[in-house]
């Protein structure tokens, strides 16, 4: 008997292991055709759930594995079966359920039954999970597609902000094959260098001087052409490929930075965007000093852009970390704030210099009311807290005005000049040496 169960369920939890699922799947799914019944597969993953190990260790990560199993049990009927894939990686199987609808009550009283605190090791956690469900035979007949169908419907909940839930649908399979594709030209992209770097003037609002540059990866794809970073950022993310091409990104940045000042050019900051992993990566601070010792590039010339979303969830590591950056020269600057979830207790306790006001709400600011004033507030809160405010996407001269008289500090967008490469820059630079400014889009 106790062969029997360890060859069948999971030690810690007691729930059904991958062999006991697969078997109990395939048996629903014949019984879902003989009977043109529908059934449900559930692909759960808990969020972040390797913080929970690294804070109160396996022990603790052990608790909280069997106490989420409890909660399962308590959300689902006898029928239905709950399995542990692995790790924080759990499935459910629903048969004999009513549909989508049917699917989506178990998955809702699931999401909200892991989101309760849990109290493990005297500490009170609140744990989220990102869930994605598949039907039989609507989406699929055989167990291994459900179970693929599930975790890019999980995997997208993953994207989507985590904590909820979707369904799969067709279009993820051409998505995820997109993802594979981008994937191996990525790798190909990398060992060929076929990446380049574009950089947008910051504009002064009063002087109209251009005081900043903010540089931006491109990917120069031999049969796609230019690729912009929205159309493979998250993907060589996730994939750990973008390590790498913020490397090569901020060398290259030194490295230009230095054909600038040779060809007389005034010294520029230089601002670059940090995804949250690039941040979090133990190697940070030494990918930077190593290229700035390397192409003698001033760390105090560098621009450091954080997503508001990745200085929310800092803790006391991260801030040390960003207290380092200070502390080797360069300056922080809150990217695409007003639309993320950070408060302005936060502005005031972290160590930033800029904050870079989100796209959306300049594009919009003359358009939508509650937009304008969000902006208003913003730029007046930043400047009791002493702290600069720089707008992106400024397209047209009504907007310039609004932002001057709201005594935002610099400006950027098309109305000024669109990325350049560093030739195209250097002369572009050398023009406007011998212009008052570039307000209006004088360019």
């Amino acid at each position: 008997n106790q062969l029997h169960y360890l060859a069948h369920f999971d030690s810690l939890t007691g729930a059904a292991n991958r062999r006991l699922f697969e078997d109990r799947c395939k048996q629903s799914i014949e019984t879902a055709k003989r009977y043109d019944s529908c059934l449900a597969l559930l692909s759960i993953d808990i969020d972040h759930f390797k913080k929970i190990n690294d804070t109160l260790g396996h022990d603790g990560g052990d608790d909280f594995l069997i106490e989420l199993v409890s909660r399962f049990q308590r959300s689902v009927r006898k029928e239905d079966t709950i399995a542990r894939l692995g790790g924080d990686e759990f499935a459910i199987l629903l048969p004999n359920v009513s549909g989508q609808d049917g699917a989506e009550v178990v998955a809702r009283n699931i999401l909200e039954s892991i989101t309760k605190p849990v109290t493990i090791k005297g500490n009170e956690l609140i744990i989220t999970s990102s869930i994605g469900i598949t039907l039989c035979p609507e989406d699929a007949s055989s167990y291994e597609a459900l179970l693929k169908n599930a975790d890019m419907a999980m995997y997208r909940a993953k994207n989507n902000g985590r904590n909820n839930i979707q369904f799969y649908c067709e279009d993820m399979n051409s998505e995820m094959i997109r993802q594979i594709e981008i994937e191996k030209d990525l790798r190909v992209a990398l060992k060929e260098q076929q990446f380049s770097l574009h950089y947008q003037p910051i504009v002064d609002t009063k002087s109209g001087e251009i005081i900043a540059l903010e540089a931006l990866t491109r990917w120069n794809h031999p049969e796609k052409g230019v690729i912009m970073p929205d159309e493979f950022i998250n993907i060589a993310d996730q994939t750990g490929l973008l390590q790498q091409i913020g490397e090569w990104s901020i060398n290259q940045l030194c490295a230009e930075c230095k054909i600038l000042s040779e060809q007389h050019v005034q010294e520029l900051p230089i601002a670059f965007n940090l995804t949250r992993r690039q941040y979090n990566h133990p190697r940070l601070l030494q990918m930077l000093s190593d290229a700035c010792e390397t192409h003698r590039f001033n760390p105090k010339q560098l621009i450091l852009e954080l997503s508001e979303n990745t200085l929310v969830q800092v803790g006391d590591d991260a801030l040390k970390i960003l207290r380092k950056l200070k502390s080797f020269g360069c300056l922080i600057a809150i990217d695409g704030f007003g639309t993320g979830s950070s408060s302005l207790n936060q502005l005031n306790a972290l160590p930033i210099d800029i904050i870079k006001i989100d796209r959306s709400l300049v594009t919009s600011c003359l358009t939508n009311k509650q937009h304008r004033i969000i902006l208003e507030t913003l730029l007046t809160i930043a400047k009791q807290l002493g702290i600069k405010t720089f707008a992106s996407g400024v397209e047209t001269p009504a907007q310039e005005a609004f932002l001057q008289k709201n005594k935002c500090h610099y400006v950027q967008g098309f109305l000024y000049s669109q990325a350049l490469s560093i030739g195209p820059l250097i002369d572009f630079l050398a023009k406007t040496d011998t212009q008052e400014g570039l307000h209006s889009g004088d360019q």
